[in-house]
């Protein structure tokens, strides 16, 4: 479909506030946050109040578990053709080796592998891809039969997503009831992070490597050469040990929410499906957001006016994925010179999950990812914009929180 000129939406944007009747208020729950509750001073008041240089690791680690990457020097495909062979995770994580397939395991594809760190033994994947998306979600267990621990990654175009060369890729790791009834699960959760994140750039090293025109094998010379952490290059104690030494008493803000902010929440016994039903309508932002008032849907463009910094016409489209349940959310400031999707610098995943097979717990999870765009180092009401998106976020986070509630 032809995409509307923007003057043109703008156009029937402004007909249709001047002519709309005003309509019924729609009582809100209580609690809600917005500008529909509180006046912009006490809101932003509300937003600064969320930010804090320093966070403690559980808080910023407790729940969910970040590891993204921005990778520059390769393409969508040449990452999605790596990461989506699942028998590659013998290559870049640290200690997963000798993957074989099972017989699935409720229509969902199995495997088995070796687990070389301790405590070692046989661990199982389940796998569901999504190519339409370059999504892949992964569960992890040490039963055949009982396997839990849900790791989602995603291949994304940098230059759509934050206008620079390369793929973003985001890894988002859940906590699950399990990891709370075990001390010792519960501490080896901590260290996720750390122990990821060692796997994330061995990761990161490889695609590059492959990405530059090399094809031979990973075999332990290259490991060398690319500076890789696993159990061919160290004692499996040794990394445990350099894992643990890592695990600080808080993060800084500024590192927790550098390149991108994970802003996940849990609704507690609400239905996955009414969640997401609610989230792929535009105009529901509406009620859910704190300050883009007269959300319209034209289609091919939405069309707001943002209340807070950055004040104005917004211009955005949002793209909905049915089958893995996301949704990408593109939003510009008009009138800065922009054209095409390059306008767009407030850019957003968000995705819905059932929380009691990613996390063992009864109602829905969104996973909510925003991406450090280009602009927002532009101008100091942009940095500020991202420094205090976390805080924003949250609170919209609550919002939608609310007015899911059973």
């Amino acid at each position: 479909m032809k995409r509307r000129s923007v003057f043109g939406v703008l156009l029937v944007f402004a007909l249709i506030l001047l002519a709309a009747p005003a309509r019924a208020h729609t009582p809100l729950p209580q609690g809600i946050v917005s500008v529909d509750t509180m006046n912009p001073h006490q809101l932003r008041q509300k937003i600064l109040d969320g930010y804090s240089p320093e966070i403690p690791w559980e808080q910023a680690y407790g729940e969910f578990t970040d590891v993204p990457a921005y990778i520059p020097g390769i393409t969508v495909e040449q990452a999605w053709d790596y990461i989506s062979d699942t028998y590659k995770l013998m290559e870049w994580t640290m200690s997963v080796r000798n993957m074989q397939p099972m017989s699935p395991l409720n229509g969902v594809t199995r495997y088995i592998a070796e687990e070389r760190l301790p405590p070692g033994g046989n661990t199982y994947f389940l796998e569901i891809k999504h190519p339409e998306t370059y999504t892949i979600d992964w569960w992890v267990g040490h039963s055949p039969e009982d396997i839990w621990m849900h790791y989602y990654f995603r291949v994304l175009d940098a230059q759509e997503f934050a206008s620079k060369p390369g793929v973003l890729l985001t890894w988002v790791n859940f906590g699950h009831a399990n990891f709370d009834r075990d001390p010792y699960l519960h501490q080896a959760w901590l260290m996720m992070e750390i122990a990821h994140g060692i796997e994330r750039d061995n990761l990161v090293k490889i695609l590059q490597w492959r990405a530059a025109g090399n094809s031979g094998p990973i075999d332990t010379a290259v490991m060398q050469q690319l500076g890789l952490i696993n159990v061919e290059m160290m004692d499996p104690m040794a990394i445990w040990g350099f894992i643990a030494s890592q695990v600080t008493p808080t993060v800084s803000w500024d590192t927790l929410y550098d390149q991108f902010i994970g802003s996940h929440f849990f609704i507690v016994d609400a239905p996955q499906e009414q969640v997401w039903n609610y989230l792929r309508e535009p105009e529901n932002m509406n009620q859910w957001t704190l300050s883009l008032r007269g959300v319209h849907d034209f289609g091919d463009d939405l069309v707001a006016i943002e209340r807070l910094s950055p004040h104005g016409l917004i211009l955005g489209d949002m793209d909905v994925h049915p089958e893995s349940q996301m949704i990408d959310l593109r939003l510009g400031k008009i009138g800065h010179g922009h054209h095409g999707r390059d306008r767009y610098f407030m850019n957003s995943t968000l995705r819905v999950f059932d929380a009691a097979t990613c996390s063992g717990k009864t109602g829905t999870i969104v996973v909510w990812i925003s991406y450090h765009h280009v602009r927002y180092d532009s101008s100091p009401e942009y940095s500020e914009l991202w420094r205090l998106l976390p805080s924003k976020n949250k609170l919209a986070a609550q919002n939608i929180s609310l007015l899911m509630a059973p």
